[in-house]
């Protein structure tokens, strides 16, 4: 899709936790990535169809296969995630 002129990557689903702090959107390259890149923190989402994030599609340059990781804190600082892989091309 398009924003603002722009090809992005939109990211749908839940972020939530009983007692939320925060989350956020990561990208990393490859099927196990050593690194990840912050696309932006989101906030808690209760429907599974609710938009989290909008990835540039630029930002997918350089690999045909990625990892879209949800990172979702708890206020107590513990954290849990959910990947998903992405395959381009």
């Amino acid at each position: 899709m398009q924003k603002a002129g722009k090809q992005v990557l939109r990211v749908h689903g839940l972020a939530q936790a009983n007692d939320f702090g925060a989350a956020r959107i990561e990208i990393g390259a490859g099927d196990a990535p050593t690194t990840w890149t912050v696309i932006g923190p989101v906030g808690q989402s209760t429907d599974a169809d609710g938009v989290l994030s909008d990835i540039p599609a630029i930002s997918l340059k350089g690999s045909q296969v990625w990892q879209v990781r949800l990172v979702v804190v708890h206020a107590n600082g513990s954290s849990r995630e959910a990947r998903f892989k992405l395959s381009l091309g």
